[in-house]
């Protein structure tokens, strides 16, 4: 499975700020920005799900129902591949739109591993991801939050390549996917 944590840096300290109406409506407009990129992605972020807002993160996730197919074909496994590639294209997308609806620049964090997903609770039920594939997602995002830009940790990008470098020398900006080691 694929984790996507998504996050915009200057938001954090703007709240600390602002009114709770006002907070309330910035966090509409980010979550706004995120559902319309699934929308307006439609098959391409298919196997793509918001999980969560947390604060000012907010949680994505790809390849949970097939995570649990079991497969001798090796099916599975370019499943697999073909949504962590989706994740990155909606971390590429996402940072973006950050950029052109909100004037502001976000950060992204993934990593691919085993997660245990599923609703938990008995009065107040929630779908929620554990594991260690998350833990190092949120790694990835608060490194990348100090550089900026959308990160990937090496075992994404053992599983789907490089991705395309479409850095715009001129002005410095690259919504581009790069890998580093980023994680601990």
């Amino acid at each position: 499975c694929g984790v996507l944590f998504y996050r915009i840096p200057s938001v954090a300290a703007a709240m600390a700020t602002m009114e709770p109406a006002a907070v309330m409506a910035l966090e509409g407009r980010v979550l706004e920005v995120c559902d319309m990129a699934l929308d307006v992605g439609g098959a391409r972020f298919a196997a793509c799900l918001r999980v969560k807002a947390i604060g000012d993160i907010i949680l994505f996730v790809s390849g949970v129902a097939e995570a649990f197919a079991t497969d001798t074909t090796g099916a599975v496994a370019v499943a697999a591949r073909e949504h962590v590639a989706q994740l990155c294209d909606l971390a590429v997308d996402l940072s973006e739109r950050t950029t052109a609806d909100l004037g502001l620049r976000a950060a992204t964090g993934m990593h691919v591993g085993p997660i245990t997903a599923g609703v938990v609770g008995e009065d107040r039920l929630m779908y929620d991801v554990f594991g260690d594939c998350v833990n190092t997602a949120s790694r990835v995002m608060s490194t990348s939050a100090a550089i900026g830009g959308c990160w990937a940790s090496a075992a994404v990008r053992e599983l789907v390549g490089e991705a395309d470098d479409t850095a715009d020398p001129q002005n410095g900006a690259s919504a581009s996917l790069q890998f580093g080691p980023l994680e601990p």
